[in-house]
């Protein structure tokens, strides 16, 4: 009997100076999804929590889910951000110990709006004065320079307006 009254008064004194585990029962947790408008999920997009348990950071999966663990309880501001989509900011996500809260966030494409300004003069074109090629086959060559030429001109024409 001895051994038994020896072993529970040390499993009485182990228990007794077991640390304490309610730090891991005093958090809560955000979890979530990001899609667009069609309901299609958002990889990548960046979701941050700010609150009285600081500030906490994550990028959606895959699959469009995040999830943010171990917060400690409050009221929380999430900011969901992605390119090419307007950011959401949720005030007021109340976080509870040991509950999980669940979050869908939709996205909306942002309205891109472009403006070009060119800056450059236009271009001064003279209508009557064109650039003629020679032996080209609107124009001929001078009656001056065909002369010389025996066929005037008629084959070496043909090649130049090829070539040129």
């Amino acid at each position: 009997m001895t051994y038994l009254k020896r072993f529970l008064l040390l499993l009485a004194v182990l228990i007794a100076l077991a640390p304490p585990a309610d730090a891991q029962l005093a958090t809560g947790n955000i979890y979530g999804i990001v899609t667009d408008q069609s309901g299609a999920a958002l990889p990548g997009a960046g979701v941050n929590v700010k609150g009285p348990g600081g500030s906490f950071t994550t990028t959606s999966g895959t699959d469009g889910r995040f999830r943010i663990l171990n917060l400690a309880p409050g009221t929380y501001k999430m900011t969901t951000t992605l390119v090419g989509f307007t950011t959401v900011n949720r005030d007021s996500v109340v976080v509870a110990t040991g509950v999980n809260v669940d979050i869908p966030v939709t996205l909306k494409v942002a309205s891109v709006e472009e403006t070009v300004t060119v800056t450059a003069e236009t271009p001064v074109i003279d209508t009557k004065r064109t650039a003629r090629r020679p032996c080209s086959p609107r124009t001929s060559w001078p009656r001056s320079r065909t002369r010389a030429i025996p066929g005037r001109c008629s084959a070496l024409c043909l090649a130049w307006s090829w070539i040129a």
